[in-house]
């Protein structure tokens, strides 16, 4: 038999992720000493020191590819702000004066 789905009170607002992570990491923080002198807790401490391992190991490589991204990205803009100068540079005014002169002042100097 299956358990109905999970219903939550009215009105109840969950808390984002990274407030949920601080949470936990204040929580750890004030207890990790404590338990680390708690026989029962010592393989529970060990099984999270391996785990907080194996998870900053993974999100090391990640974190080198963030520089990567953000010269990426800056290029990016770059050659679009220069597709943006290219089509400024094609671009030019002439003027072009098509007034019909009188014949007397088409003689003169300067006009």
């Amino acid at each position: 038999m299956a358990q109905p789905p999970l219903e939550l009170p009215a009105g109840l607002v969950l808390p984002r992720m990274g407030q949920a992570l601080e949470w936990a990491n204040a929580l750890l923080d004030a207890t990790l000493v404590k338990l680390s002198h708690e026989p029962e807790a010592q393989p529970l401490v060990e099984e999270l020191h391996q785990v907080v391992d194996q998870q900053a190991a993974e999100a090391r490589p990640l974190l080198r590819l963030s520089g990567a991204l953000a010269q990426l990205l800056e290029q990016q803009q770059q050659q679009q702000q220069s597709r943006l100068a290219a089509h400024a540079a094609d671009y030019s005014v002439q003027w072009l004066d098509l007034r019909i002169l009188a014949p007397e002042q088409r003689d003169q100097p300067g006009q």
